[in-house]
């Protein structure tokens, strides 16, 4: 979490949770990147220019699922998110910055039948000339499953989002992995699943979804 300064220990720690405050800047490397995928607040470089302290936020024992961890250590940062001076929270696992009201915004209903899933993944998309989308996730890895991705598809944006969407709320949270092959029920209807290998040509294995 970004502060203007770090901020003192007044009124303790959200329970279950270890904060440590540090008077200093996060590095410009992790900044830069994580500033290059925040398209979604246009004024994330003007407030975290602002910021000279931090609040890192761990959970004080990893007990739980995957799920339960991220969900107790988002409502604790949501409760810091508060404090006055705060600036933008950073999301480690995905490197991205979200503003402080929309986090709160976004965990208040937050549960396991309903997950916060644009605070805990990346949706990295591109579009070619000839109006072919691509989009890959970042940070479904922490939950013990594949990124879920899609190539070349011709439907429209708003589809291949939702259909992203549905898809890593399904792998998530199912207690078996997919098959390569298998189908999943999406909003508008069903997706074939292959399992190859992630077009971040970095060795890992993905979720390719067929939306031709």
């Amino acid at each position: 979490m970004l502060f203007e300064s770090a901020p003192k220990p007044n009124g303790g720690s959200p329970p279950g949770v270890r904060v440590t405050a540090r008077e200093e800047r996060v590095d410009d490397t992790t900044l830069e990147r994580a500033l290059a995928s925040a398209w979604y607040w246009p004024e994330a470089r003007e407030q975290i220019a602002k910021h000279g302290g931090v609040l890192e936020v761990a959970l004080a024992a990893e007990v739980g699922s995957p799920i339960e961890r991220a969900l107790a250590l988002t409502k604790a940062v949501s409760a810091l998110a508060a404090k006055p001076g705060c600036l933008a929270v950073l999301w480690d696992a995905t490197t991205l910055v979200h503003e402080p009201a929309q986090w709160i915004a976004q965990t208040e209903d937050a549960s396991e039948d309903d997950l916060p899933l644009f605070l805990w993944l990346a949706f990295e998309g591109t579009e070619t000339t000839d109006g072919s989308r691509s989009l890959r996730t970042r940070g479904a890895r922490d939950f013990g499953t594949n990124e879920v991705e899609v190539a070349g598809s011709k439907r429209d944006g708003e589809e291949v989002l939702e259909t992203v969407c549905d898809v890593a709320l399904y792998v998530m949270t199912s207690p078996v992995p997919l098959e390569d092959g298998d189908q999943v029920e999406v909003t508008r209807g069903k997706v074939r699943v292959r399992v190859e290998p992630s077009l971040r040509n970095d060795g890992s294995r993905a979720y390719r979804l067929r939306l031709p």
